[in-house]
């Protein structure tokens, strides 16, 4: 089951979606801190308080982009509490959406609209355990599919107020939350990986050209 996600993900998903993201994640976190810190009218006890936020706006902005210029839709849908929007990214079945997690097995904070999205993978569940069915399960083409783009790092704070960033410190993977339970119905799929697995695909075979038929006919020359 697992496995079978995996792939109908990939070709949900162009890789250069992921890739650029991928690619972007050290800029977009390096602007993140010089946004934060450098030139601005608060100090530093501030910058520890509005980091989170900015980081949040430039990684948005970035899966937006990357989503348009993959030929993704996207849509800016607000949290059920009004208080923020967030980006969704929809492709084949999948609605994405992007959360800042402290290790790659943290699962994403709860929140109200998060528990609503997490809800369209109750038929996921029943998956688990085909023995349990009493009818078979729904095929993975005929429901939708709601997944997390984890990203993650050490970043500046109070306990570690350097602001050079460690980027072996950086991931990014995609999680499929379970609809009932705050876990992840597997373990998440690191971007490096699914990048490689892209690599490994059969090249799509362009479609042949239609032949023309050649209804051309000789004349002969007049002579003067």
């Amino acid at each position: 089951m697992e496995n079978e996600l995996r792939e109908k993900f990939l070709n949900a998903f162009p890789e250069k979606f992921l890739k650029r993201l991928y690619e972007r994640q050290a800029s977009i976190y390096q602007q993140t801190v010089a946004m934060s810190f450098q030139d601005q009218p608060w100090d530093s006890h501030e910058a520890y308080e509005i980091l989170p936020h900015i980081r949040r706006a430039t990684m948005e902005a970035a899966m937006r982009k990357s989503a348009i210029e993959a030929g993704l839709r996207t849509a800016n849908l607000p949290h059920k509490g009004k208080n923020c929007g967030c980006v969704h990214v929809k492709s084949a079945g999948f609605t994405l959406t992007g959360h800042y997690v402290c290790n790659p097995k943290e699962f994403v904070r709860e929140a109200e609209s998060r528990k609503q999205n997490r809800g369209l993978n109750q038929w996921l569940d029943y998956h688990i355990d085909e023995r349990l069915l009493v009818r078979p399960a729904p095929r993975l083409d005929s429901r939708p599919v709601y997944v997390n783009l984890l990203y993650g790092g050490v970043f500046p704070s109070r306990k570690n107020d350097t602001l050079t960033l460690d980027p072996t410190t950086f991931f990014l993977n995609i999680a499929v939350p379970s609809a009932d339970m705050p876990q992840y119905q597997w373990a998440p799929w690191s971007v490096q990986d699914l990048l490689r697995r892209y690599a490994e695909m059969p090249a799509s075979q362009e479609e042949p050209q239609a032949v023309i038929a050649d209804t051309a006919r000789p004349t002969k020359k007049r002579k003067a």
